[in-house]
């Protein structure tokens, strides 16, 4: 086995980690099945994670980063921003990743019994609210539109809506009509905005 910088190790494991929820669920995804996905020995991976739980934390903070650096790079106005961060929030086109949106299931599941994951999740949240708060106040600034509710409630139904098509997506996938989440967001985006989401 060749000798690989720690940080390349590292999320060598958490990509195993990921592969493995994928295939049989966090619960199962025992020490040993990561360490065979990532081809190393069981020791090696505990020389770098102690814990099943600190590769968990450690995924969600690469997936959590990869995730806000993929949002902010929206750009145009204030409509273009916001139909941008739908598309990537909810993975559409190219850019879908089937187990990344299992593992956001996973760590919602995981966020009831971990109140670690609990505030990794919060953050990620909050993040994400704040972008589309702030877009949202740039519209309006841009006289793109003029809001029916408080920003605050459409943050709300917006985020509720794209955890819920990941959760229908991870259990009942054959509810959610093929490419429906990103237009179903433009919809009830532009109801609250009063405008049409390009």
């Amino acid at each position: 086995m060749e000798h690989r910088p720690t940080d390349e190790r590292r999320s060598q494991i958490t990509a195993a980690l990921l592969a493995v929820m994928a295939d049989h669920g966090y619960e199962k995804a025992t020490i040993a099945k990561i360490a065979a996905a990532a081809d190393l020995t069981p020791g090696l991976l505990h020389y770098h994670f102690r814990s099943k739980q600190q590769i968990l934390l450690a995924l969600f903070d690469e997936l959590a980063a990869q995730e806000l650096a993929s949002l902010q790079r929206a750009t145009g106005d204030a409509p273009h921003q916001l139909a941008a961060i739908v598309d990537r929030l909810l993975a559409t086109g190219s850019s879908a990743r089937p187990e990344h949106v299992a593992a956001v299931v996973m760590f919602s599941a995981e966020a009831i019994r971990q109140p670690e994951v609990a505030a990794r999740m919060r953050a990620a949240l909050d993040d994400v609210a704040q972008m589309v708060t702030a877009v949202i106040g740039t519209g309006i600034r841009e006289d793109a539109w003029t809001p029916v509710a408080p920003t605050a409630e459409i943050v709300a139904a917006f985020l509720a809506l794209t955890h819920g098509y990941f959760m229908l997506a991870a259990t009942a996938r054959d509810l959610v009509p093929r490419h429906s989440a990103a237009p179903a967001a433009r919809v009830l985006l532009g109801a609250f905005l009063d405008t049409e989401l390009p």
